[in-house]
């Protein structure tokens, strides 16, 4: 992208230095509006897939918050619920003499354990819900993982069912699985067209892993397999 944007700088510069012949100009105006235009086309590609990648993250950040969140209210009403059977198990003096008292209204204890069943009722009914939320946090990730597992063992159509019926496109990259699959399908058909082409759209990542791409490099020149 930064070479096309010089060649665009490069070819104005070069028509303001053209002579006067129609021609000559039309055809560097041509040149620069071609230019300009692929170069549109591929910002516009570029912020399309960083608009993926956000909303990829965003949807796995979710994820793990949710599964934290689920984890956190569950150990909060598990801790509620060990403070509330520790107090019954040391009934107090108070509630003794209560009980002794007369029978022409209700008794402190009384009053007490209908307290206490209330109490119960609600902290019941936190702990269902903190159930349900951790059960449906942990599918979800046990679903991810084995769609992860499914694609590196080779199972596309399964992953892809699964990754449908569970709603897993924004948290299993299976598009990156389905290109390398392509890619290597076309290597066992003795095609490098589809490798070179991915050699050459992944230039500066393979740059960045000391990764050559000579042809006559037969091991390194197809490093996707490592992603596999």
């Amino acid at each position: 992208m930064a070479t096309n944007a010089k060649s665009v700088l490069a070819n104005v510069k070069a028509a303001k230095q053209l002579p006067a012949a129609k021609e000559s100009t039309l055809k560097a105006l041509n040149l620069m509006v071609t230019q300009l235009q692929g170069l549109k086309r591929k910002l516009e590609e570029n912020q399309k897939s960083a608009d993926r990648c956000v909303q990829k993250f965003t949807a796995r950040i979710e994820h793990l918050d949710a599964l934290d969140e689920a984890q956190s209210a569950m150990a909060l009403v598990q801790r509620e619920m060990n403070i509330k059977r520790s107090k019954r198990s040391k009934p107090s003096a108070a509630l003794a003499v209560s009980n002794g008292g007369g029978s022409g209204a209700p008794s402190a204890a009384a009053a007490t354990e209908l307290d206490s069943t209330e109490d119960d009722k609600e902290l019941n009914e936190r702990r269902l819900a903190a159930e349900e939320l951790v059960a449906a946090s942990t599918k979800t990730r046990l679903d991810r993982i084995f769609a992860d597992h499914l694609l590196r063992s080779g199972l596309y159509t399964t992953a892809q069912n699964l990754v449908t019926e569970a709603k897993l496109t924004d948290l299993v990259d299976v598009e990156l699985f389905l290109s390398a699959r392509r890619v290597i399908e076309s290597l066992n058909q003795f095609d490098v067209t589809r490798g070179l082409a991915w050699c050459g759209e992944n230039r500066s990542k393979l740059g960045r892993l000391k990764v050559t791409t000579h042809c006559t490099d037969a091991p390194n020149l197809f490093p996707f397999r490592l992603f596999v």
